[in-house]
């Protein structure tokens, strides 16, 4: 009878593996991933095989971070990395002018302009009271194509199917005061 010999390894390996995406400003997002591996002797207590563990996701993240461009800074007690993270960022919109006798930006009180990047200046006065007295929340600019025509130079917005607070359902025309 043999005695069969089991060799023992003199190393274990373990890996890490980090990811992290971020946005792209454009809907999309781009992600970056590190894995790397290392050798914790044979035998190793669980704190020393958990120490080389958190070296090694220390170095991917830092892989990571790099390729992203992202800034991390140190602990100075635990030594650990940490991401900085940066607020995000927000603005607030100027609250809407209510309309009255003179212009207005792209929207008034409760109405918009369905074609801002048309738009041919702030809607006028007499516009935003005939559209609050009639109920009408939203409006095509049409001034650009309207001068010199018979054109109304205003026109509800009516979703596709929907009535109009026009004649016969239609949506509504408006057109500059004589």
């Amino acid at each position: 009878m043999s005695d069969d010999i089991q060799a023992q390894p003199e190393n274990i390996k373990i890996s890490a593996t980090f990811s992290r995406s971020v946005s792209d400003g454009n809907y999309g997002s781009i992600k970056a991933e590190a894995w790397v591996q290392g050798d914790v002797p044979y035998g190793s207590a669980p704190a020393d095989v958990t120490e080389k563990a958190t070296q090694l996701l220390q170095v991917a993240s830092v892989a990571v971070w790099d390729q992203l461009g992202l800034t991390y800074t140190v602990d100075e007690i635990t030594g650990l990395l940490r991401e900085d993270i940066q607020a995000p960022k927000v603005s607030l919109a100027s609250p809407p002018s209510l309309g009255g006798g003179g212009g207005t930006g792209g929207q008034s009180g409760s109405i918009r302009v369905m074609n801002p990047n048309d738009q041919q200046g702030d809607l006028p006065g007499w516009l935003v009271a005939a559209c609050e007295k009639d109920g009408i929340t939203a409006v095509w600019d049409n001034r650009a194509k309207a001068a010199g025509t018979k054109q109304p130079h205003f026109k509800e917005a009516v979703a596709r199917g929907a009535t109009g607070h026009g004649k016969d359902g239609e949506p509504k025309a408006y057109w500059p005061p004589r």
